[in-house]
């Protein structure tokens, strides 16, 4: 026995076998406040490990010294354009700047390079006006949702005026290993046994994909698919835009749709891929012909929504795993795509027949899972926009759920260690998209309209105000105001993971989990406003509950000091954090919740008292 033991003693020393004792400091930030919990101490720009660059050595290009008049009147498409393409040519990145001043742009921005930046005056003093919305520059409105048949907007959930995307890029992945074993790895491990090490480098990022029968390719996840869009055409005899009446008779029967492919050059633009792509990964819901024609003829419209029977995925399997181990409505076929689960990471050892990584292990790996081990490739870094304010012109009502004219602001697409801050997006049917993105900053933010509700008492101003999905890792959105309701104010959705939400507020603000799968978020000292929606949530029914395991709500309030703030039903999620100075509804203990007082000396915000935890105790 004391063989044994002392065996196991120089095993441990030797670095052969973890030292179970021996808590990381990932799991003592983790549990400091949260027994069980994760350390979202990483979030932002370069996981918090260094400011947002100022890009100094950068070439900058001033608009106006080429020619942009921003004087609010005359079109300044041709200079900005101008300025943009020698950023993007520029060897060693580039700024393109404009002075205080409004300018009147009638066409996108798009940037799909490293050390590029749009930067302006300040937020109030420059302002960047668009005179038209992305189907009025690409005469594209109306899609076919292939799950439904019914149309949907092609600009619902994903591209913007302003667009930086490293999807070219970050299509190319090299996977250079599997991890192999017949144990199960626990969550908190910090190395991993590997099939090969060759190749693999200590300091190098690698990207752990999880997969099995439950997120891989299903009939369901096909229907999805919207490469194959096609563009609802007009018919000049009808009276509604975009769609035909069975029989051409005036006044007639239920509108039909005239479809057409969509024409290969704007298949082939990246505003358009990016749409495309967003539909292809999001749980989007289709809306009747009835309503695109009410819509199109009568500009308002309502929603629809695809329903489906509560599911569980086989016991054991990956989807199973993130959904609580089949607590809650773990969805149907496919409800989790493939390559969805993963975590990004940096290898510190390689050794002989494993690496060791800078982070603890937020999943199990179970035999029987794939766990595939590829090269990190985000696509694009060290980019960002700021300093501006990003205006629509006459953008009008807006018109119902899924019916976006393409009045967006920004998105940050295949990204990562980029940035968003000091900005305003004013009269939008979307904000601020951040999709396929790590490590990334939106701070400092302002989305605002005018009045754009109609009369149908749902009072949305637009659709998604801040919405961080898609398989990113560690983004941080800190010091925010959502001033309208939008449909979504704040979303996560597809394995969007580790992304912290803080100090923000909102008028009657809600946080939308939008299903497949967001897990181990943060939602952090935040204002709701008016509090009468906190939950209001979206996304396919056969897509599971709104949220996996492990996501946090900590010190959240409204404007009514003392009011309680209502919990969400228990189907939400399972294995759920509440924290709030008073709560009121169920606990939820079958959903397996974590439901406490927040009070002091409890930090204030969550997100920020991990991070001076892990700067307390980082070496020198």
């Amino acid at each position: 026995m004391l063989a044994t033991l002392l065996a196991l003693a120089w095993s441990i020393s030797a670095g052969l076998l973890p030292a179970a004792a021996a808590a990381t400091l990932d799991a003592k930030i983790a549990s400091r406040w949260t027994p069980g919990g994760y350390d979202f101490s990483r979030a932002g720009y370069a996981g918090g490990e260094r400011p947002i660059p100022t890009l100094a050595g950068a070439k900058v290009f001033n608009v106006k010294q080429l020619g942009a008049k921003g004087n609010g009147i005359a079109l300044d498409n041709g200079p900005v354009q101008v300025a943009l393409r020698h950023a993007l040519a520029s060897r060693a990145g580039g700024v393109v700047f404009f002075p205080a001043g409004t300018y009147l742009l009638s066409q996108p921005l798009y940037a799909n390079a490293s050390n590029i930046v749009l930067r302006g005056a300040g937020s109030n003093k420059t302002r960047l006006v668009f005179t038209r919305s992305l189907s009025q520059v690409y005469g594209v409105q109306w899609g076919v949702d292939k799950c439904t048949g019914g149309p949907t907007a092609l600009w619902t959930a994903g591209a913007g005026m302003i667009m930086f995307s490293g999807h070219k890029q970050a299509a190319a992945i090299k996977q250079v290993a599997r991890v192999v074993t017949s144990k199960q790895i626990q969550p908190g491990a910090t190395r991993l046994p590997v099939s090969t090490t060759r190749g693999i480098r200590k300091g190098q990022w690698l990207t752990l994909w999880l997969d099995d029968d439950s997120t891989a390719s299903k009939p369901a996840e096909e229907c999805e698919n919207m490469k194959d869009v096609y563009n609802i055409t007009t018919d000049s005899a009808s009276a509604a835009v975009g769609v035909t009446s069975a029989g051409g008779a005036a006044g007639g029967s239920t509108p039909i749709l005239q479809t057409r492919p969509l024409p290969a050059k704007l298949a082939a633009d990246p505003f358009v891929q990016a749409a495309l792509e967003a539909h292809t990964w999001a749980e989007t819901e289709g809306i009747s012909t009835v309503q695109a024609a009410a819509q199109d003829a009568r500009f308002r419209a309502a929603s629809g929504e695809v329903s489906a029977a509560w599911a569980r995925a086989k016991p054991g399997t990956v989807a199973a795993w993130v959904y609580g181990n089949n607590l809650v409505d773990s969805g149907g076929a496919g409800a989790i795509n493939g390559r969805a689960v993963r975590m990004n990471f940096r290898v510190t050892r390689v050794g002989a027949g494993f690496i060791d990584i800078d982070r603890d292990l937020i999943y199990p790996l179970k035999p029987g899972w794939k766990a595939t081990l590829a090269e990190y490739n985000p696509g694009i870094q060290n980019s960002g926009i700021e300093g501006l304010t990003i205006a629509f012109r006459r953008s009008g009502k807006y018109e119902g759920h899924h019916s976006d004219r393409g009045y967006n602001g920004i998105h940050m697409a295949s990204a990562a260690n980029c940035w968003i801050r000091d900005i305003k997006v004013l009269h939008a049917d979307n904000g601020i998209f951040v999709t396929k993105t790590d490590f990334t900053t939106v701070s400092d933010i302002v989305i605002d309209s005018a009045d754009r509700t109609i009369s149908d008492g749902l009072n949305v101003n637009g659709h998604h105000a801040i919405s961080v999905v898609f398989n990113g890792q560690g983004n941080l959105v800190t010091r925010f105001e959502v001033r309208k309701r939008y449909w979504h104010d704040l979303t996560v959705s597809a394995s969007q993971k580790l992304t912290v939400f803080s100090r923000g507020r909102g008028g009657d603000m809600n946080l939308d989990h939008h299903r497949a799968g967001p897990m181990a978020n943060l939602f952090s000292d935040l204002n709701l406003g008016k509090g009468s929606r906190p939950w209001t949530s979206s996304g396919r029914d056969d897509r599971g509950a709104h949220s996996g395991r492990g996501t946090v709500f900590w010190n959240l309030r409204t404007d009514r000091p003392g009011q309680a703030i209502p919990l969400p039903t228990c189907d939400f999620g399972p294995l759920l954090t509440f924290a709030f100075k008073r709560h009121r509804g169920s606990t939820c203990p079958a959903s397996q919740w974590k439901v406490t007082t927040w009070k002091p000396p409890q930090p204030t915000d969550l997100h920020l008292a991990q991070v001076a935890l892990r700067r307390s105790a980082a070496p020198g």
